[in-house]
């Protein structure tokens, strides 16, 4: 079962072989002509492309003239000015919300979820568990507790698989500034990290002290409350080029603000 999981990594790592450098990248290394041909294929038009590298390359002036280095980039995101502040809130809290509404447990402990509900058989465990894994819906002896665990589960790994589980890698990896970008991520990376330990680790003593049931109720309160952190801080970044976006955090509004504000609208102000 451990073993399958090299599978996804040997694919992955070949991969890395024919993915082609970040044009923004290729552009800090003055290698413009590669950065067009690498916005060639992710761009509708021409012109749309010419304009996202000259996005790119005055982003790239800017950071080659202030040099920064490992040291000021640390000293940067310890003590961040507004705009930076306001990335590392989104770009790290979202990692933290992606973990602690519950679904490590969901994956994790389905046996026991269920054991609770009232499976006993160790073939059933296992075909509910796959289920879970699988998002479809096996209704087991057929009692109405059993099924509505089962269906509670199953929909909590839906859900996540639309919502925040696959959006918050990709916000995390395109709202950091460019200078800032390899620290950051390894910030976000780290809550998500120490999240998900204390979630896995913590989860049979609270479910032993507040029943499954409670602590799923619990958990549906902080899904709950990521539902509005990303209502108030976080933009909407659909359709826009990773220089935009850094504007879009430079707005010194309201976040919600933010959300409906055209970048045009945004440069204007400043």
């Amino acid at each position: 079962m451990l073993g399958v999981g090299i599978l996804p990594s040997i694919f992955i790592g070949c991969a890395q072989f024919v993915i082609p450098e970040s044009p923004r990248w290729l552009v800090m290394q003055k290698r413009v002509d590669e950065a067009r041909l690498v916005l060639s294929k992710t761009n509708e038009s021409e012109k749309e492309m010419e304009e996202r590298l000259a996005d790119i390359q005055q982003a790239a002036v800017i950071v080659n003239a202030e040099h920064y280095e490992a040291k000021a980039v640390w000293r940067e995101l310890i003590n961040p000015t507004p705009a930076v502040k306001r990335i590392l809130i989104a770009g790290c809290r979202i990692q933290c919300f992606h973990q602690i509404t519950g679904i490590e447990a969901t994956v994790y402990y389905s046996p026991t979820i269920f054991r609770k509900a009232g499976i006993e058989s160790n073939s059933e465990l296992l075909a509910a568990t796959i289920v879970v894994v699988l998002l479809l819906t096996f209704m087991g002896n057929g009692q109405l507790g059993i099924g509505l665990a089962i269906l509670s589960v199953c929909g909590n790994g839906a859900f996540f698989s639309v919502g925040i589980g696959p959006i918050c890698c990709v916000l995390s990896s395109e709202i950091f500034l460019l200078r800032l970008r390899a620290q950051a991520s390894a910030l976000g990376a780290v809550g998500s990290g120490v999240s998900s330990g204390l979630i896995a680790m913590t989860f049979l003593s609270v479910s032993h002290a507040i029943t499954v049931g409670g602590t799923f109720f619990v958990f549906s309160l902080i899904s709950a409350l990521s539902v509005a952190f990303v209502y108030k801080c976080v933009p909407e970044t659909k359709g826009k080029s990773l220089e935009q976006i850094e504007k879009l955090f430079q707005n010194e509004g309201k976040w919600h603000g933010v959300v409906e504000l055209d970048v045009e609208q945004l440069v204007k102000r400043q």
